[in-house]
């Protein structure tokens, strides 16, 4: 990491260290010797990662707004299907694309993380990030899809905060992936 002193602790690469190294940064000091670069990262709190969630809500909700207004004007009567395509494409496809993509959710690159795939280190290909997040099809079962997935986001919320040694959520179990700050990486 180029300066430490910015980070709050966790593990980095210091300068000088061997590549492939890591080793451990108290938030003002470096702690003992470099160690190959395989160092647990230390897990993302849940509070950030609520935030992320909240962000792409509301990248859902407008996507959702402006299908359903669109079609409601140009084709009153495609509505519903219209705002299942919406739904669809913003709750799982386009978070599991920006995810094989980019590294993250719109609301994880936003808030500064990333989701890494089993080797810690590199994004999921795109099948292991649509794994991730097919519990957004939850939304899709009439009447009950909303309140489900609400239900889903809090029982994983319960997951992720009692988690303390990884704070693995129900969608990092699905996809044997995991959430990191992105600067924890470089």
């Amino acid at each position: 990491m180029n300066d430490p002193t910015a980070a709050p602790p966790g593990w980095y690469t210091a300068a000088g260290d061997p590549p492939d190294t890591m080793r451990q940064w108290d938030g003002t000091t470096w702690i003992g010797d470099p160690v190959e670069a395989t160092v647990p990262i230390a897990p993302v709190s849940t509070g950030v990662r609520v935030g992320a969630g909240l962000i792409d809500l509301l990248v859902c909700a407008a996507v959702m707004a402006v299908a359903g207004i669109t079609t409601a004007v140009v084709v009153p009567v495609l509505v519903i299907p219209a705002l299942t395509l919406a739904s669809t494409a913003t709750l799982w496809l386009l978070p599991a694309w920006c995810t094989s993509r980019f590294g993250g959710s719109l609301g994880k690159l936003a808030t500064g993380l990333r989701v890494v795939g089993p080797d810690g280190h590199s994004s999921p290909d795109f099948t292991v990030a649509r794994r991730r997040y097919r519990a957004a099809l939850l939304a899709l079962i009439p009447l009950a899809g909303p309140t489900l997935v609400l239900a889903y986001l809090i029982v994983n919320t319960a997951i992720v905060d009692t988690d303390t040694t990884n704070r693995y959520s129900l969608y990092d179990r699905a996809g044997h992936t995991r959430v990191v700050r992105r600067w924890q990486l470089q």
